[in-house]
């Protein structure tokens, strides 16, 4: 992939771009390397203040109260699984085991796409990439026995001790942790939130789904504070595909990709996940809308790769790149999802609406997000790698050969987004759409967030279009 300015003016607007933001970005690496991404200021709050209130002037009962409402939750969703065995890999993540056919009441799976044609590697200087792969696709000893699928069990005490709890069960739900800031892919590009920032495209399109690469990182995540009302921040890079007939409340979503959420995943690892909602954000639980299988909706069928999984092989600053491989594809009825060279499972069409998903979609998004915690200040979390769009290969993040299947003959077509960032102080966007190289569409997204303790904002660049 060879980028060519078309003139000498551009050029050197790019090259100083690129100087700037490499300045800024070691400026902010600096600043966070004496933070500690694990710190947690929530862990045993009532017991290291046995007398005080909580934050926001929560009483000791009330958190406890919170905490019980998470544990019956999570506690009863357990209960609900038919389990075979239970294994633990290598790095702690515990994996229940169940009988797929356990899943849907007539017992019957709906069966996968065909296997998708492999896509072109990235053919500059012939760097190295390899896949992001989960721990069970190396650790045959974390594999349940035959005939059986893996779901993740969370740990509950490690959950409630890693956040804030929230007040109602609504707020656990959501994609965020807060309902009175949802994720709203149907604002942007006017986003409604403060908490929400994106580095986002979009195409209005009819479709049948989506299929892109997603470089893989392990962002710095900025620790929950006790002075805040979130229970944590998270940071990722994902596709949507979205229908959004009739109002607001009804938009439908099925999302995808590597997120990095330690108050949520109790770690600082990036991990697979998927979200979906049928109400624009607005209810969550089962058959609603929710997290990976916080929620009933989702059917499992790979026996190596799940949602909630620990993706153990990340991008390397100025090195080997790892990269994810999402495709959203309607087939037969059902939503699947592809990850890791493999068809893993899929939301059933019976989810959603019948002038919604249940039959096609009308938008496709690629993007990053983070979430900024309100506490008067732009968050230290990074987008992608933490380097801004300009600094490209090897050092941003990117999604490289996007594409849309499109409705009438479900030919995958090359995605044309429009682009948004929504704080382009903090982060950036660059786009090549279209590109007629190997990549296809394509951008390199990402950046810093706050660079040093002594301001409330970012200082920086916006996107860069080009095509």
């Amino acid at each position: 992939m060879i980028i060519r300015q078309h003139s000498n003016t551009r050029l050197l607007i790019s090259l100083v771009a690129t100087i700037a933001m490499y300045f800024a970005t070691g400026a902010a690496h600096a600043e966070k390397s004496g933070k500690s991404a694990h710190e947690n200021p929530m862990q045993n709050y009532g017991e290291r203040h046995p007398r005080a209130t909580t934050p926001r002037g929560l009483d000791i009962a009330e958190l406890k109260r919170r905490r019980n409402m998470v544990r019956d939750y999570l506690t009863r969703q357990r209960a609900q699984l038919d389990i075979v065995t239970t294994t633990v890999t290598d790095s702690g993540q515990v994996i229940d085991w169940i009988r797929p056919e356990s899943q849907i009441a007539s017992g019957n799976l709906a069966s996968p796409p065909p296997q998708p044609e492999r896509p072109h590697m990235p053919d500059v200087e012939h760097d190295n990439v390899i896949p992001s792969v989960g721990e069970l696709a190396r650790q045959q000893h974390a594999r349940g026995p035959a005939g059986t699928v893996p779901v993740v069990r969370r740990d509950i005490d490690e959950v409630i001790n890693a956040m804030m709890p929230p007040e109602h069960l609504q707020d656990f739900l959501s994609k965020s942790g807060n309902t009175q800031n949802p994720a709203n892919v149907n604002s942007i590009p006017n986003p409604g939130d403060s908490a929400h920032i994106y580095a986002h495209t979009s195409q209005y399109i009819d479709n049948l789904g989506a299929d892109g690469l997603i470089n893989v990182w392990n962002p710095y995540v900025q620790p929950v504070s006790e002075e805040i009302a979130y229970w944590g921040e998270f940071s990722l890079g994902q596709v949507a595909v979205v229908n959004e007939n009739g109002t607001a409340d009804e938009k439908e979503t099925i999302e995808a990709g590597w997120q990095d959420f330690p108050a949520f995943y109790g770690d600082n690892y990036p991990h697979l996940f998927i979200y979906y909602t049928t109400n624009g954000y607005t209810e969550k639980g089962d058959n609603l809308g929710g997290y990976n299988r916080d929620v009933k909706g989702w059917v499992q069928y790979s026996r190596t790769t799940f949602p909630g999984m620990r993706l153990t092989s990340t991008s390397t600053y100025d090195g080997t790149q790892a990269e994810l491989r999402i495709i959203v594809k309607y087939y037969y009825g059902n939503w699947w999802l592809y990850a890791n060279n493999e068809w893993i499972g899929y939301y059933p069409g019976s989810l959603f609406r019948s002038d919604g998903l249940r039959s096609e979609a009308n938008k496709v998004s690629w993007y990053g997000e983070v979430v900024d915690a309100d506490d008067g200040y732009a968050t230290y979390t990074d987008m992608g790698s933490g380097s801004h769009a300009a600094a490209g290969f090897r050092k941003a993040a990117y999604m490289r050969n996007l594409k849309y299947f499109e409705v009438n003959r479900g030919l995958a077509r090359d995605y044309k987004g429009t682009p948004f960032v929504s704080d382009s102080q903090c982060y950036s966007l660059s786009t090549w759409h279209v590109s007629g190289s190997s990549w296809g569409s394509y951008h390199f997204w990402g950046g810093p967030g706050r660079i040093n303790r002594y301001s409330t904002g970012c200082g920086g660049f916006t996107f860069v279009r080009r095509y």
